[in-house]
């Protein structure tokens, strides 16, 4: 998923994979969905680690809650069913 967003006011794409909550994980314990970051884009699509090293821990937090909302919006798997 690519999610169009600012860090630290700047705007960028964030590259980031949606893991599915699994009911028995490592050792049977339960892992609940997530996100994680995989890459930081310029706003041209371009790798951007300049960017990434103004990334903020706020920033993260929030881009993960625009990611979330993003995703309850969108029929992701509307045609595995």
């Amino acid at each position: 998923m690519i999610l169009h967003t600012t860090i630290s006011g700047i705007p960028a794409r964030v590259l980031l994979t949606y893991h599915a909550p699994l009911e028995g994980g490592l050792m049977d314990i339960p892992v609940e969905e997530h996100f994680t970051i995989e890459g930081i884009l310029d706003s041209s699509g371009n790798p951007a680690k300049w960017l990434d090293a103004k990334m903020t821990v706020a920033d993260e937090d929030r881009i993960i809650r625009e990611a979330f909302d993003q995703f309850d919006h969108q029929e992701i798997f509307k045609d595995t069913l």
